[in-house]
Parts: C-alpha cells; sequence; structure tokens
C-alpha cells in the first residue's frame, strides 16, 4: 500500500527479473507475489558462470516508474 501508484519491481541478484506496474489498482498481487518468490530461488550464477553475481544477497527492490513522453521533433522523417 505504500508503493506509489507506478512503479519497478525487480531483482538485484540476475537479469531480466522485471515487473513494470503502471497502474497499481490494476496489479495482481497474488501473481507478481509467486513470480517474485520464484526470483529469489534462482542463482544466475550457477546458471551462466557470470561472476558478477556471484554471492550477491537476493533482493527485491522497487523503483517508482518514471515515463518518457514521446516527443518527434519537427525535422525528424520517416523515410520506407
Amino acid at each position: 500500500d505504500k508503493l506509489p501508484d507506478k512503479f519497478v519491481l525487480k531483482s538485484t541478484h540476475a537479469s531480466g527479473h522485471v515487473i513494470i506496474c503502471r497502474s497499481k489498482d490494476k496489479l495482481n498481487r497474488r501473481k507478481a507475489c509467486r513470480t517474485m518468490s520464484q526470483w529469489l530461488t534462482v542463482d544466475f550464477f550457477a546458471l551462466g558462470g557470470e561472476w558478477v553475481y556471484k554471492n550477491i544477497p537476493r533482493r527485491i527492490i522497487c523503483e517508482e516508474l518514471i515515463e518518457r513522453r514521446q516527443i518527434t521533433p519537427p525535422h525528424f522523417r520517416l523515410f520506407n
């Protein structure tokens, strides 16, 4: 309940573990919790052997989602 309305959940010990929430009211909390619990069982070092993932504490972090507006400069043209 304390999280911002828009946020990103990700693991600190692996790559590609990301849940993007654009509306907290629409988030399936049960599914998100199951997914994150699975993430915490993954030893990314054992999977790929990349040394940067060795001995990293398995954690989930939350960051506020900051979205950028898509702005097309007036001089930009698409060529097919």
